[in-house]
């Protein structure tokens, strides 16, 4: 049994062990997530929490098979979108959405952290300038503008560099892993 089958069967069993080890699993990565959205630590944390909660209280946990990290991501995806429209000065980041992926395009925890992996091994065979800007831009959700500044370049050398990298990584990463990179990235 997996880690994510094991902790919904702790769920289903009433046991607050499995909201903990949810927790401990999920909780960090999902405020990551959470932040290409939002922008604030304090802002993606309540989400999080928020969705945890909701999960708890409402025994969402009954209707989940497998998809454990698909099922949160979405809800933390759903609750970012809702929180950016009640607040209309927010950007809203059009990702695509993981809940119309064909179910067998849907990633279990191996195959998630393996889709992770061969993107960072990419990203890291990048030139190092080149990793500093992408990583900067997609994965700390700075603007343009921030990284040209905090690097003493122009706007323009960003956007070629970051649209050079993702040719690379396009014809480098097989197509499930690229569209998997669409994502996990905020939409340049």
């Amino acid at each position: 049994m997996n880690e994510a089958a094991y902790i919904l069967n702790l769920l289903k069993q009433g046991e607050k062990k499995g909201l903990q080890l949810l927790f401990k699993k999920y909780y960090r990565p999902l405020v990551l997530y959470a932040l290409k959205f939002v922008r604030r630590q304090d802002i993606a944390e309540d989400i999080v929490q928020e969705v945890f909660i909701k999960f708890w209280e409402k025994k969402s946990f009954i209707a989940v098979d497998q998809h454990l990290r698909s099922y949160l991501y979405q809800a933390v995806h759903n609750h970012c979108l809702n929180s950016l429209e009640k607040n209309e000065n927010r950007r809203i980041m059009s990702i695509p959405d993981y809940g119309e992926w064909a179910e067998e395009e849907r990633l279990d925890d191996s195959e998630w952290n393996q889709k992770l992996e061969e993107i960072y091994r990419e990203i890291r065979k990048l030139p190092p300038r080149t990793q500093e800007i992408f990583l900067a831009v997609l994965f700390k959700n700075k603007k343009y503008k921030e990284v040209a500044e905090e690097l003493h370049i122009s706007v323009n050398t960003v956007k070629t560099t970051i649209a050079r990298a993702m040719i690379t990584l396009k014809n480098n990463l097989n197509k499930k892993t690229y569209l998997f990179l669409l994502f996990i990235a905020k939409n340049l």
